[in-house]
C-alpha cells in the first residue's frame, strides 16, 4: 500500500492508521498526492466524514482474571517478574507474547518497543498470520482460563467480550515517536526507546486522481463509516457462519439498512437504494 496508493496504482485505502505510519503520512498527505477524506489535522469527533474507525487504542493486554490475581502486573515493565505466568510452551525458560499480524505496520513497532523495554530477554515474540490467527490464541485461552499476553487493539468486540486489560507504557512523547520511526525502518527494529501507542482514529483514503475523475464516489465513500465494534461483530458472523466476504457484506447491508442508506447521498438516491433494496431481496 505504501509503495502502490502514492502512484495511482491503488485508489482508494478503507484504513490509514496515522500513528502506526507518520513519516510515510505526513510525507504523502502533505504533498497532496492522496486525500485524507477526514482531513490531516488532529483527531476528529467518532463518526465524522471521513473517518472508518472511532477513536481507538492499541497496545499490549492480558485477561481481567490475570490482572486480578496478579495486582502488581500494571506495566509492560513488570514484565519480567511474570515470566512464569506467560511461559512459552516451546521454550519454556521464556515467556511468549502475541504480537501484531505479520506484515502490520504495528508488528515492526512492537518489536522496536520490546527491545526498548529490555523483554527480549525474557519473553519470545510469537506473530500470527491472520487477526483470526491471534483471535483463536486469545479466545482459546481466556475460554480455558490462562494467562496470555497479547497485542490487541479497541473498540473491539474480543476487548469488550472478553474483559481485556491494557497494560500501561511509558507515556508517547514526539521524542519516542522518531526513535520508532527510525527503529522500523530496518530489521531487527531496534529503538533506544519505547511508548505506548497516541490514541487516534482511523480514516478513509483516496488517490487524488480519483477525486478529479469520480468526485460522487469520493463524496460516497467519505460518508462511509463502519466502527470498530460492528467490524468485530462481522467478522464474528464470518467464522460462525464459514461466510465468504461477498455474504458478510450482504449480510450487513440486509442488517444495517438504516445505516447505509445515510451514506447515499446523491440527487438520485431513492433510486439507488431502490435497486439495492431489489439486488438484497433476490441473494440469500
Amino acid at each position: 500500500m505504501k509503495v502502490a496508493f502514492p502512484t495511482g496504482e491503488m485508489h482508494v485505502v478503507m484504513e490509514i492508521w496515522r500513528a502506526n505510519i507518520q513519516d510515510w503520512y505526513h510525507e504523502h498527505f502533505g504533498e497532496g498526492t492522496v486525500v485524507d477524506l477526514a482531513g490531516t489535522g488532529d483527531n476528529v469527533a467518532n463518526g465524522s466524514k471521513g473517518q472508518i474507525l472511532e477513536n481507538s487504542a492499541q497496545g499490549f493486554y492480558v485477561p481481567n482474571y490475570v490482572v486480578e490475581a496478579n495486582p502488581g502486573l500494571v506495566s509492560v515493565l513488570d514484565l519480567p517478574d511474570y515470566v512464569d505466568l506467560f511461559r512459552d510452551p516451546e521454550d519454556p525458560n521464556k515467556g511468549v507474547i502475541y504480537n501484531c499480524i505479520i506484515g502490520w505496520a504495528c508488528q515492526k513497532i512492537n518489536r522496536a518497543k520490546w527491545f526498548a523495554y529490555g523483554l527480549y530477554e525474557y519473553f519470545n515474540v510469537t506473530e500470527p498470520g491472520s487477526a483470526g490467527a491471534l483471535d483463536a490464541q486469545i479466545t482459546g485461552a481466556y475460554t480455558a482460563g490462562d494467562p496470555v499476553l497479547s497485542y490487541y487493539w479497541e473498540p473491539t468486540t474480543i476487548v469488550n467480550e472478553l474483559g481485556l486489560t491494557m497494560l500501561e507504557e511509558p507515556e508517547w512523547t514526539e521524542e519516542c515517536q522518531v526513535a520508532l520511526d527510525i527503529a522500523v525502518e530496518s530489521s531487527p527494529f531496534e529503538s533506544t526507546v519505547g511508548c505506548a501507542f497516541p490514541v487516534s482514529d482511523v480514516h478513509s483514503a483516496v488517490h487524488s486522481s480519483l477525486v478529479e475523475r469520480a468526485p460522487e464516489v469520493t463524496d460516497f465513500l467519505a460518508n462511509v463509516f463502519i466502527g470498530a465494534l460492528t467490524l468485530g461483530d462481522l467478522e464474528v458472523w464470518k467464522n460462525e457462519n464459514d461466510a465468504e466476504f461477498r455474504g458478510v457484506v450482504i449480510h450487513y447491508l440486509k442488517e444495517n439498512r438504516d445505516i447505509w442508506t445515510t451514506w447515499i447521498t446523491d440527487a438520485n438516491a431513492a433510486d439507488i437504494i431502490a435497486k439495492v433494496d431489489a439486488a438484497l431481496a433476490t441473494d440469500s
